[in-house]
């Protein structure tokens, strides 16, 4: 699975974001919204962003943007997971992408991930942003995002996805990419 083309800031206006190195365990006990390999702060000044209750091992039990402990399967085996740079949209030309269950196989065995480059408007005004549900699109609705109960798998057995060229804005082409 290979996102490319993250750059500067994942979630704009989230200063300063620098997402470097995350290896085998994302987030693994990142306690009170501290991400470990990640420079500086994932999300700062996400104001009020809420990750509810993503079934068993992505952010579980995460509760008012607490990460607590993602077990075994977030990018379980990511080996040289290199977050450097998406550019401008997450997914773009990721037609018909579903993330419909969360939880087991967060890119379980997703070797060799390497995000390089998020940048601008990845999760643009991210303040207040509440994640509440994602269902049958990814980030369907962007505005007022909720993630609520992912459960399952999100890309479960997702080998060698890769995501090329993300670029300009979160689903741009979204209304595109929905009557493909």
């Amino acid at each position: 699975l290979t996102l490319t083309s993250i750059s500067k800031t994942v979630y704009e206006y989230v200063n300063e974001l620098t997402l470097t190195s995350i290896s085998k365990t994302v987030y693994e006990y990142v306690n009170e919204l501290t991400l470990t390999s990640i420079s500086k702060t994932v999300y700062e000044y996400v104001n009020e962003l809420t990750l509810t209750s993503i079934s068993k091992t992505v952010y579980e039990y995460v509760n008012e943007l607490t990460l607590t402990s993602i077990s075994k399967t977030v990018y379980e085996y990511v080996y040289e997971l290199t977050p450097t740079s998406i550019s401008k949209t997450v997914y773009e030309y990721v037609n018909e992408l579903t993330l419909t269950s969360i939880s087991k196989t967060v890119y379980e065995y997703v070797n060799e991930l390497t995000l390089t480059s998020i940048s601008k408007t990845v999760y643009e005004s991210v303040y207040e942003l509440t994640l509440t549900s994602i269902s049958e699109t990814v980030y369907e609705y962007v505005n007022e995002l909720t993630l609520t109960s992912i459960s399952e798998t999100v890309y479960e057995y997702v080998y060698e996805l890769t995501l090329t060229s993300i670029s300009e804005t979160v689903y741009e082409y979204y209304c595109y990419a929905r009557h493909l």
